[in-house]
């Protein structure tokens, strides 16, 4: 009887699971069409599998999965990803002194996740080792007049201090913060950036 009521708790929680991973959202097309609806884009949890497909729900509930080369940017529950042609390029030998070109040209593309927006933007990018089920990230800066984002974290150890100071050359005062270690974050470097250092 006990093993019983596990795998029917087991069950119900599976269902559950399954009924959440559909979330109101909407897809932006290549051809510029807004489409409201209820959007996936990975298994939800325990599973956390990444989409290859964004799944589609409309308001009839017709579903239809799309590419990523069918889809501007997206966004699922309060979580917005854009759709970008990005280039690695190493500028030396150390693999976090990496930069990413965006390209239409060249390159891959990729979703990445908007964590902030701004005249300084900070993404994140997901990604998913082959057979795990956990799904982790790496966080990038943009700044608009620039045509490439930096790795902002070098994961466990923070911040990438001595790569951000030069970055932000033309913010005095947020070099002096990151130096000081005012920060842990990229997002408050990002707000500080986008309140303080703009003219």
């Amino acid at each position: 009887m006990k093993n019983l009521f596990i795998l029917l708790m087991l069950t119900a929680c599976i269902n559950c699971y399954s009924q959440q991973a559909y979330f109101p959202g909407y897809i932006v097309t290549v051809e510029g069409d807004t489409l409201n609806g209820l959007i996936s884009d990975r298994k939800p949890p325990p599973f956390g599998e990444i989409y290859n497909k964004i799944r589609f729900k409309d308001q009839r509930g017709k579903k239809k999965r799309f590419k990523l080369s069918e889809i501007v940017s997206y966004k699922v529950g309060d979580n917005l990803f854009e759709s970008v042609w990005v280039k690695r390029i190493n500028s030396g030998l150390n693999i976090f002194d990496e930069r990413y070109l965006f390209d239409d040209r060249t390159g891959e593309k990729v979703f990445l996740k908007v964590s902030t927006r701004g005249e300084l933007s900070v993404y994140r990018w997901e990604f998913q080792e082959q057979g795990e089920d956990f799904i982790d990230y790496a966080t990038y800066f943009k700044k608009m007049s620039d045509d490439f984002m930096i790795r902002a974290t070098q994961g466990l150890f923070g911040l990438k201090k001595k790569k951000l100071v030069p970055y932000f050359n033309d913010c005095a005062s947020l070099q002096s913060r990151i130096q000081a270690d005012e920060f842990k974050y990229a997002e408050p470097i990002a707000d500080y950036y986008n309140a303080e250092c703009i003219n």
